[in-house]
């Protein structure tokens, strides 16, 4: 083992920190080294072996204090495992003996204070842009200590953050890049295409990704729970890279609908794999900044799938274009391969907070009665549906109400759409960020108030164009806060509740996702077509604003 000396000054303040730290960093990672002559206290100087069990960085951390001082004793006994003498206290009048023992005194929550100063990585570190914000009064020693214990640490942060996020980024990427090229591909000459109603065709195919995800994310939950975050997030994208394939190679129009199912299940087990793997990374105090970097990458994905679909389709045709779009995949399946190889204990299940819980083996109906039983993730997943919901009313009737309307063309109502997606890439991490500085549920809460203000805007469109655009921008900046800041509130919930697997919870959220945009766009345009336009997403605007307080509460 590698010795690192590390001195400070007689202090009992920097003496308590200093072993508390390694004693609860010890408890954790079960790495054995053996301290031998420990000395000082009688009841172990050369009879005795004290067995430390340190960090797996294999680093023994020796105090150099002042021979006769009684924080030393303190800390080398207390790493020995021999209580501390009270009666050797008491002879070194130079140490306040008395203020060393209130610090053993104090409270289980303040020494978890102290270790989570020393293990948590800020967003400053994950952007790699700012300095740690460090405590100015703790003690120097302590933030080299710090320095130590987190590098490893760090480096797994932000290879587990760019490759979700990339992962998510290519699940929407291959989603939408077809959006474009689907058209051509219905008017093709069967048995690629239909020669009778093309539109239901078009429906079917669109609903079939939806309905499988709907239908799979439990299991996709399932498997993160058996498995690993990101060993589900692996073969999620393995899958996601070989309906990609079918999707250049089909010959027949069930080819395609079969490679869209695929998609649809492949894209639920992403995001239960993908974001556990981020949950299970990142401690609750930096847990929605980088939710919300993940979500960026969605966010791109979304922006960019059918901007590249539409242009490797002109130039390349369709084969190639899905052969390129399956290697993006499969690229980022061999750097989470690269990921497995450099941190093994990924492979394995995870375990909460250090106390050695294995997840847990539930079933499938035990596990997510335990979720919908919490009145807390009732709401988040209500608020979900909800938000889900009022975006698929809004996208068909937005699209008919601009060419009915204001007479628009198809690539004005285009743009007026990628004002949606615009404003949903600016918020997601920006709102990240702001849920690790104020409470979640008020965020999640303001996505439902900005969902029904754009309900609200849409009933009031004669009022001019202007009303839809700001209709359509708070519809995306509602999505963003639901998206990333939800999903942090939801791991929250799971830790504070002890709920059991981040997975099955995110695969509950990608239930709710999904059910949102199924019903939502099936009641609200059965409204509309009955009572007129509004009528859908004035519905859909008050089942949002009714929900509000009860988000707002959660916690409480």
């Amino acid at each position: 083992c590698e010795v690192v000396q590390l001195s400070f000054d007689d202090n009992t303040t920097d003496a308590f920190l200093y072993w508390r730290t390694v004693q609860r960093l010890t408890e954790e990672m079960r790495i054995e080294c053996r301290c031998t002559n420990v000395g000082l206290n009688p009841r172990v100087r050369g009879s005795k072996e004290g067995l430390v069990q340190l960090h797996p960085m294999a680093v023994i951390i020796l105090f150099l204090l002042p021979r006769n001082s009684c924080a030393r004793a303190s800390a080398v006994s207390t790493l020995a495992g021999v209580p501390l003498s009270p009666r050797l206290m008491r002879r070194n009048p130079s140490v306040d003996s008395h203020k060393l023992l209130q610090l053993f005194a104090k409270k289980d929550q303040e020494e978890q204070h102290v270790i989570r100063r020393t293990q948590m990585v800020t967003f400053a570190d994950i952007r790699g842009g700012g300095q740690r914000n460090k405590n100015p009064s703790a003690p120097a020693s302590l933030l080299a200590s710090d320095n130590i214990v987190s590098s490893t640490t760090l480096i797994r942060q932000r290879l587990v953050l760019l490759l979700a996020a990339f992962a998510l980024f290519n699940d929407l990427l291959q989603i939408t890049m077809i959006l474009p090229i689907l058209p051509t591909l219905i008017s093709s000459p069967p048995p690629l295409g239909v020669e009778s109603n093309a539109e239901i065709a078009m429906g079917i195919f669109f609903a079939s990704k939806d309905i499988l995800q709907l239908s799979t994310a439990p299991l996709a939950g399932m498997l993160t729970a058996r498995t690993s975050a990101a060993a589900a997030l692996l073969l999620s994208t393995v899958a996601l890279g070989l309906a990609t394939f079918v999707f250049a190679d089909a010959t027949t129009f069930g080819q395609l609908l079969f490679a869209r199912s695929c998609q649809g299940a492949a894209s639920a087990a992403t995001l239960c794999g993908g974001l556990s793997l981020v949950s299970e990374n990142f401690p609750a105090e930096v847990r929605g900044a980088a939710m919300g970097i993940a979500y960026t990458g969605l966010a791109l994905g979304l922006l960019c799938g059918p901007l590249v679909g539409g242009l490797l389709f002109d130039r390349f045709g369709r084969r190639k274009a899905f052969r390129i779009a399956a290697a993006m995949v499969l690229a980022n399946a061999v750097g989470q391969v690269g990921l497995l190889v450099l941190f093994p204990s990924l492979a394995s299940p995870a375990k909460k907070d250090g106390a050695g819980k294995q997840k847990s083996k539930k079933g499938l109906r035990q596990s997510l009665g335990g979720l919908l039983a919490n009145r807390d993730v009732r709401y988040v997943a209500l608020a979900t549906a909800a938000v889900n919901g009022a975006l698929g009313v809004l996208k068909p009737l937005s699209q008919v109400v601009l060419h009915r309307e204001f007479k628009m063309d198809v690539t004005r109502r285009s743009l007026v759409i990628s004002i949606a997606t615009a404003t949903y890439l600016v918020i997601t991490p920006i709102a990240g960020n702001l849920s690790d500085r104020m409470p979640r549920a008020h965020l999640v809460a303001l996505s439902l108030i900005l969902m029904a203000s754009s309900m609200a805007l849409f009933m009031a469109r004669n009022l001019g164009l202007w009303a839809l655009n700001i209709c359509v921008g708070l519809a995306g900046a509602g999505l963003a806060c639901a998206g990333s800041v939800g999903q942090a509130l939801l791991a929250d919930l799971v830790d504070q509740h002890e709920l059991g697997d981040y997975g099955m919870a995110f695969a509950l959220s990608d239930m709710s996702d999904s059910l949102g945009l199924i019903a939502g766009p099936i009641v609200g345009l059965a409204l509309s077509q009955w009572f007129g336009p509004s009528a859908g997403t004035g519905l859909m605007g008050l089942l949002c604003l009714s929900l509000a307080p009860f988000v707002m509460r959660i916690g409480q």
